[in-house]
C-alpha cells in the first residue's frame, strides 16, 4: 500500500514540474522585482504599520479635542436656553 502511494506522488511530483516549467515559458520571470522591501526596517509593511498607528493616533487626539469643543458647545446653548426662559432669574450667568 505504501509503495502505491510513493508511486501516485511521484507521478503527480513530475506532472506538477511539468505545468511549471510549461506556465514559465509563457509567463517569464523579471530580473528585478517590482517591489522591494525598504533595508534594516522590517520591509515596506512594518513602514505602513508605524506610519499608519502614528496617523490613528493623532486622529483619535483630534477627534478627543472635537468633543471636548462639542461638549463645551451643548452647555453653553443649554445655557442660553435656561436664561431665555421667562421668570427665571436664578439661571447660570453667560461666561
Amino acid at each position: 500500500m505504501m509503495t502505491s502511494v510513493l508511486a501516485w506522488y511521484q507521478g503527480a511530483l513530475k506532472e506538477t514540474q511539468k505545468a511549471y516549467r510549461k506556465h514559465r515559458k509563457f509567463c517569464t520571470v523579471r530580473d528585478k522585482p517590482i517591489y522591494k522591501d525598504v533595508k534594516d526596517s522590517g520591509g515596506l509593511s512594518k513602514k505602513y504599520e508605524v506610519n499608519l498607528s502614528k496617523k490613528v493616533e493623532m486622529l483619535d487626539e483630534k477627534l478627543t479635542e472635537i468633543q471636548d469643543k462639542v461638549k463645551l458647545l451643548k452647555e453653553a446653548i443649554s445655557r442660553r436656553k435656561i436664561s431665555d426662559i421667562p421668570g427665571k432669574s436664578n439661571a447660570i450667568p453667560n461666561t
